[in-house]
């Protein structure tokens, strides 16, 4: 479906929209380490006002770097033991009902493509509130179809430039020395969480798919604190390597 701008379209700018978040991590798993900070851009770009973001999963028996990683940006983590199979879905729907009483939002955005949330969704748009649905590609069609809006989330770097880089094309492509040092360490901080080969392709695709990199359609001008440019993966990678903040062996990075 077709974005839309529910700030011009539904209300005026001064009374902003109150956008919440309800991530079914059973159904659409965190394999991608950006889509947390995607949804939440989406949100921003729309300048809409978060009021709750929320990812359900049974913690306990998921790995803390992703946990941690959610908590770090703000999500509130709902452990869900799974005492039946529908344990986290439940959980979900009783939320998002009462949520629905005292937080009052205008916009729900539900991260799941099971059909058990039609009826959810149903209720929904019966009060006039607005939903979108990010699920993978295997998603309920019945609840897709109910949708305001849809967006299938399993190719993220696809789904970043046809959503977020229309909206960024004022924001300049020359970053920071420093910023993008950091952006780099982070990537390959992803890359051993995720046990991956932190090749300099992997990185490279990783950071591209970074908030930083958002508005880039290629590798950006990049300026070092003594004036020289830097326009190329690789040269940022040997400049980190002389400061020693990485290690260089047959185009993999390891951290120091």
């Amino acid at each position: 479906m077709a974005d839309t701008n529910l700030a011009s379209n539904g209300q005026t700018s001064q009374q902003q929209l109150l956008a919440s978040i309800y991530w079914d991590c059973q159904n659409v798993p965190i394999k991608n380490p950006y889509l947390a900070r995607f949804l939440l851009t989406f949100i921003e770009l729309r300048q809409w006002r978060l009021s709750a973001a929320k990812a359900y999963a049974n913690w306990r028996k998921e790995k803390i770097t992703a946990e941690k990683r959610l908590c770090q940006l703000g999500y509130d983590c709902i452990d869900v033991p799974l005492t039946t199979k529908n344990s986290v879905d439940k959980k979900i729907i009783a939320d998002c009902i009462r949520d629905s009483k005292n937080l009052s939002s205008d916009i729900y955005i539900l991260v799941t493509g099971d059909g058990d949330f039609c009826s959810l969704v149903r209720q929904w748009k019966a009060k006039g509130k607005y939903t979108i649905i990010f699920s993978q590609s295997n998603a309920s069609q019945n609840l897709i179809q109910l949708a305001d809006q849809h967006y299938c989330v399993d190719p993220l770097p696809e789904l970043i430039v046809k959503v977020i880089q229309p909206q960024t094309t004022s924001l300049q492509t020359h970053i920071g020395y420093n910023e993008a040092i950091e952006c780099l360490i982070e990537a390959i901080k992803t890359a051993s969480n995720e046990n991956k080969r932190a090749s300099f392709g992997y990185i490279g695709n990783l950071m591209r798919q970074s908030q930083l990199f958002l508005s880039c359609k290629k590798f950006p001008s990049i300026h070092t604190p003594d004036g020289k440019v830097i326009s190329q993966f690789n040269k940022l990678a040997e400049a980190a390597e002389k400061e020693g903040k990485v290690k260089i062996e047959n185009q993999e990075l390891f951290l120091i």
